[in-house]
């Protein structure tokens, strides 16, 4: 079965094209709230206020692993 990109993948997340959309690692909520170290409702907070995007599949809601690394890297403290 073909991976297919819908239109809300794109707005969301305009940096990744067609042919790299297919090699994006999608996490549960409970893989990327563990890779962050984080609670649960600290997790649906992140989400909620849009400052963790995630896409949603079905009823399923995955966050891309782009998505934590620019999270991460946006918690950073300057030097």
């Amino acid at each position: 079965m073909p991976f297919i990109v819908s239109v809300h993948t794109r707005l969301a997340f305009p940096e990744h094209s067609e042919a790299n959309l297919e090699n994006i690692k999608n996490y549960t909520i409970n893989e990327a709230r563990s890779m962050l170290s984080i609670g649960r409702t600290k997790m649906y907070d992140l989400m909620n206020s849009g400052e963790l995007r995630f896409i949603v599949i079905g009823t399923v809601r995955r966050i891309p692993h782009v998505e934590i690394a620019r999270f991460m890297d946006a918690q950073l403290l300057p030097a």
